[in-house]
Formats: C-alpha cells, structure tokens, sequence
C-alpha cells in the first residue's frame, strides 16, 4: 500500500524541535518507569530516604568523590543532629542507603563510613570550633588479633598473634560546614611477596575493621578505639581538643 505524501502534514522547524522533545521526555519518561522512578539527584534521594525516617530533608554536609559509582555522605539536620550514609549511581539515578545518626558531645562528633564489613579508610569528623584553621587527629586502636593465611600454590603458611596496640596521626583542614576528612595511612600496607608482613597486614586489616563496625554495634571482644582531636588557629595555636573513648570491650571496659 502507497502512502501518499501529500496526505501527510508537513511540520514546520518549530513543529519538528517541539515533536523531537516530546519524544526524548517520554522516551526518559519510560526508561525512568523501568528503573521505578528512581530519583536523579543525590538531593533528591537523600530527601526521600529522611522521608521514610519521617524526617525533613537534611543538608548535605559532604559527598567525596564517586568512587566505582559509590561516594560517602554526612548530612546533618535543623535539630543538630548527624548522619552518614552512603550514595550510589546508576545509569543517571541516585539511590542513598541506610542513615547512620550521631549526636554532637562537647561541640564535636564521629561520623563513621557507611560501608561496613570493611576496613576505614578515613575518619569523618564534625566540630563547631568556628576559630580552628586545621586540626590534628590521632585514633589508637587496641585489639587481640589471630591473623593466619596460606598460601597453597607456594606451600607457605603463617599464623601469629597480635596485642595490637596502634596509633594513627592525621591531619586535615576544616570545610566551611566544619567537616575534617583524615585519611588513614596504613602502616602495613599489603605488599606481594613480603609474607612476613603479611599477618601484620591481616591484623590491621581488623582492627580497622572494627573501628568501622562501632557504628553499628557489632564489634567483638578485646577491642578498643580512642580518638582524640586537637584544633589549631591560624597562627598554630592550640585552642582546644576533643577527646573519646568510642569503644571499649576489653575486660573491665565500658562499650558505648
């Protein structure tokens, strides 16, 4: 069957853009349904993640760097209070795990990374020190560590014990929300073939670990984690320091 073309109505340039948008908005509109409306902006979907807590939307204090489609995020509310979450991206949208809320004590609080089971790679930290330029950090982790491993291929094995007692120093500036980012410098680093170290790697690997799981309450026993910040002026001065036993589950501590 031939289509006459005159029967068909010519669109002028203007028609032509107009049918071309509309196009690609039900053309997202769709793709969109697919992916049950998942929000495209991290604001967005942190607003409806507090939602579900019955919250009002928080302000995004910091979101790091995207980081295989992950980024950490510190939010904070009207109320005072704090949390840490975790953003993912997908094809365009934003989706935010669950919160993990802190209350400030003496005008500063952790706020620990979303993702555990694994070791911290840094310290989040909070303060409302209006005065600091910089601040020091320093996190000692105790801890009774087995650490043991094989190597099958080499027919190789080590196991050894460890009364972990390590202290981490780092430094950072504030942001202007008063967030302090402190990396965390591992002092073992896993290097191939240096079995020797290998265990000293595993260990610390633990002790990070745990650090990392205060936030949800389920750490082990034997272990302990102290961290103390101090706040400098701009001309070095000391003006204060912040200290906290976040956790202690060693005989005779008190777990917080």
């Amino acid at each position: 069957m031939k289509i006459c073309r005159e029967y068909l109505p010519r669109l002028s340039r203007k028609g032509r853009i107009v049918r071309n948008l509309v196009t690609v908005l039900v053309l997202l509109l769709f793709i969109w349904a697919l992916r049950d409306f998942a929000p495209p902006t991290v604001a967005l979907a942190v607003r409806w993640r507090a939602e579900e807590y019955g919250l009002a939307a928080p302000e995004i204090l910091y979101c790091s760097e995207w980081e295989r489609d992950r980024a950490d995020l510190l939010l904070r509310w009207e109320d005072g209070r704090l949390a840490s979450s975790r953003c993912y991206r997908w094809l365009g949208s934003r989706s935010v795990g669950e919160f993990c809320f802190a209350q400030p004590e003496d005008g500063g609080a952790v706020l620990f990374q979303a993702q555990t089971g694994t070791p911290a790679d840094t310290v989040y930290f909070w303060s409302d020190e209006p005065e600091a330029a910089r601040a020091e950090c320093r996190l000692r982790l105790r801890s009774d560590i087995q650490a043991s491993w094989t190597d099958e291929s080499a027919g190789t094995s080590a196991s050894d014990h460890f009364d972990w007692d390590e202290t981490y120093v780092m430094e950072s500036v504030p942001s202007p929300q008063g967030i302090y980012c402190f990396p965390i410098t591992l002092k073992y680093p896993n290097e191939e073939n240096e079995a020797a170290l290998r265990t000293k790697t595993m260990a610390e690997e633990s002790a990070l670990r745990s650090y990392n799981n205060i936030r949800r309450r389920v750490v082990g026993t034997d272990f302990a984690a102290e961290l103390s910040v101090t706040f400098y002026d701009a001309a070095g001065q000391v003006l204060g320091t912040w200290e906290q036993e976040l956790w202690n589950s060693f005989p005779g501590g008190a777990d917080r």
